[in-house]
């Protein structure tokens, strides 16, 4: 039986996710969509109803956040999760390499092409888009979003809310505070220690 799946966002990263829930289940087998849900407190043309309709929905539904905001995810998991009618399946493209033994959350999508390496643990709700390498003994907390093309190091820590922009390099045994904006090609060196900053360059500087 097919679960009622209904994607929160109505923006380009929505549409990628029903494309990716097309590529992984073309049949319909696992997923009924339903629609998109408007993220802003507001029921957007072509959706279903807004976001505060569903944290107080009767039906039972599998939710996939599709926001590239963290801390707006963030508060949304937190909102949702309060109804026990909301479920939060994994969407993960077969084309990634996760392997066994790799603990993993609930309501995360990972699109094709990215290689988790052994021992990694990935929370919650986090996006992971093409081409990532996400190095051994590393953590992942919850509501990240990680770009196309990051390398992730091994014993690396990653808080939650966190933004890695494309191509950034994480270097080995580094941690992130949660709210962490790396911009796109910054190779971060040492930890970050102080939350909410955003770090540019080579090496990364606060910004």
């Amino acid at each position: 039986m097919s679960h009622p799946l209904v994607i929160v966002g109505n923006g380009g990263l929505s549409r990628e996710i029903r494309h990716l829930v097309r590529a992984i289940d073309p049949d319909g087998v696992r997923f009924d969509f339903k629609g998109f849900i408007g993220a802003v407190g507001e029921q957007a043309e072509g959706t279903l109803m807004d976001d505060n309709a569903l944290a107080e929905s009767k039906d039972r539904l599998y939710v996939v956040i599709a926001i590239g905001h963290p801390p707006t995810v963030q508060r949304l998991y937190q909102a949702f999760k309060k109804n026990t009618h909301l479920s939060f399946p994994n969407i993960i493209h077969p084309e990634n390499h996760i392997p066994e033994g790799t603990i993993l959350g609930e309501g995360n999508v990972m699109f094709p092409g990215s290689h988790v390496s052994t021992d990694v643990r990935i929370g919650d709700t986090n996006v992971i888009y093409p081409f990532n390498f996400i190095g051994h003994d590393s953590t992942i907390g919850s509501h990240c979003l990680i770009t196309p093309h990051c390398s992730v190091s091994g014993h690396v820590e990653i808080s939650d809310s966190c933004l890695l922009g494309t191509g950034c390099r994480l270097l080995p045994q580094v941690r992130i505070a949660d709210g962490t904006r790396i911009g796109s090609g910054a190779v971060v060196h040492r930890s970050i220690q102080e939350p909410n900053g955003t770090y540019v360059g080579i090496p990364a500087v606060r910004k």
